[in-house]
């Protein structure tokens, strides 16, 4: 587990330039949300819009399952769902 949380913050840390703090933002979500890493080039990348459909598709089992979504693009945009 020690290990999984290193290896997302630092990915964290990488993608975003933006406010997110990957450390404090794993500290709150550890033990309370599943968390889901989706990395993509942009919103319009293929592989990105398939998975997002199928999120959408599911989304109503993914709430049920306290699952939290964090989307990284290039360009350090991050987006938590």
């Amino acid at each position: 587990m020690k290990l999984g949380y290193l290896l997302v913050a630092s990915m964290l840390a990488m993608t975003s330039a933006q406010a997110v703090d990957a450390d404090r933002l794993m500290r709150e979500l550890a033990w309370k949300k599943r968390v889901l890493l989706v990395f993509a080039p942009n919103d319009r990348h293929a592989a990105y819009r398939h998975q997002a459909e199928i999120l959408d598709a599911l989304g109503a089992g993914l709430r049920e399952r306290d699952l939290t979504v964090i989307e990284a693009f290039a360009g350090k945009r991050v987006v938590i769902q």
